[in-house]
């Protein structure tokens, strides 16, 4: 009896242990039809905004200007684009709207009819619209095959978040600096290549006055990312190639200290241990503290891109 007492204990023990272990062990039906255990419900983007992040990557496609208006008057579709333009228009960006317009003409007719035209016509511009430019199509017949899009720059530009996480905080540096009270919108101090100008531009951005969170969406929308809104105000999960990324904005307001506060970065840090992704991009207009570097080396797969290193973060395209 006193040798079968503990056996009878160990094994009631075993079974418990049993039992619990067969409710955390990952779904072998999942596993192996190639699909990951769902991760765990987040506050900043929740089970269901990873799902759909994960599922829309099959289905990336570049960037598409926003349509403001359309209409066909006299023979001519009107296709009106919400995006800002400088003050030469280049035949590039000409080209990139007119290519989107015949797409939009080709959607419109598969959703209902279109009244006859010879003709389409791009307007763009704010906060008053006009003119861009203007093509012939016989008989209203369009292009049979959309061609390669112009807003697609993966195929001959660098990865600029892989360059920014191969490199290592190390190599980083946060050169000295003297800040005033006050900083505004970096995109008046960042240089940006003219296919990355075109492309902000027909996405909606405006290269002048972007924000930090605009200038690192828009480019990671470019080369091959689909950027989706999370939950929260200022945030964003990207993905491409399995990888998955959460972004938070640190916002920048006209009474904000032109620095980043500890408390927003700990409130990153937290929410990016929340998120379930594969890595965290901290992004904002104001300048980065140097004790970053010390949180970049502890956790890895986390990078501040602040002001001092938005350029680099551009040029890392390689263009």
């Amino acid at each position: 009896m006193e040798l079968g007492l503990p056996l009878i204990l160990i094994a009631v023990v075993l079974f418990v242990v049993g039992l619990l272990l067969r409710r955390v062990r990952p779904d072998k039906k999942a596993i192996l039809s190639g699909t990951d255990t769902p991760p765990k419900p987040s506050m900043f983007g929740g089970r269901q905004a990873l799902k759909n992040a994960i599922e829309s990557e099959a289905s990336f496609a570049p960037p598409r200007p926003p349509v403001a208006a359309f209409d066909v008057e006299s023979g001519i579709a009107k296709v009106t684009f919400a995006v800002p333009m400088p003050a030469r228009v280049d035949d590039v960006l000409r080209d990139v709207l007119m290519a989107e317009a015949v797409e939009v003409v080709r959607e419109r007719r598969h959703g209902s009819a279109v009244p006859p035209f010879t003709e389409i016509a791009v307007y763009a511009g704010t906060p008053t619209p006009h003119e861009i430019t203007i093509r012939s199509f016989p008989d209203g017949v369009l292009p049979d095959e959309p061609g390669p899009s112009l807003l697609n720059l993966s195929a001959i530009a660098m990865d600029p978040l892989e360059v920014l996480v191969g490199e290592g905080p190390s190599k980083l540096d946060l050169p000295s600096r003297s800040i005033g009270d006050q900083i505004g919108p970096v995109g008046g101090d960042i240089s940006v290549p003219r296919a990355v100008d075109t492309g902000l531009r027909a996405q909606g951005i405006d290269p002048e006055t972007m924000t930090a969170a605009q200038l690192v969406t828009g480019m990671l929308g470019l080369v091959g990312y689909k950027v989706t809104p999370g939950v929260a105000d200022h945030t964003w999960f990207a993905h491409k190639g399995g990888e998955r990324t959460f972004i938070r904005e640190d916002p920048l307001t006209p009474d904000a200290h032109p620095e980043v506060d500890e408390g927003s970065i700990q409130r990153f840090l937290f929410e990016f241990q929340t998120a379930g992704t594969d890595r965290g991009l901290f992004v904002s207009d104001k300048y980065a503290p140097f004790g970053i570097y010390e949180k970049e080396a502890r956790e890895p797969r986390i990078r501040f891109l602040t002001r001092e290193r938005l350029q680099k973060f551009v040029d890392g395209l390689s263009l």
